[in-house]
């Protein structure tokens, strides 16, 4: 299991991930820095089956997009 979120580690969404990984995953994830939450959203469908730990109130200003598109996007249920 691959969890994807902001890196580097010293990143407050880095920590989360490693909380959420040690809670979940017994610490067997392995989380996977990107430098910028873009990035991991433009290329989303390379990661199915991985998880992503994102803001609850992320917004890009880049992309022209929220959060809430993406979970309507590719969490329709």
């Amino acid at each position: 299991m691959q969890i994807h979120t902001l890196g580097p580690t010293a990143t407050d969404s880095y920590a989360a991930a490693q909380v959420y990984n040690h809670r979940n995953w017994q610490d067997q994830a392995v989380i996977v820095e990107h430098p910028s939450f873009e990035t991991i959203l433009t290329d989303l469908t390379a990661y199915s089956g991985d998880q992503l730990v994102i803001p609850a109130a992320f917004k890009s200003d880049t992309l022209n997009a929220s959060w809430g598109i993406y979970i309507t996007h590719y969490c329709p249920n």
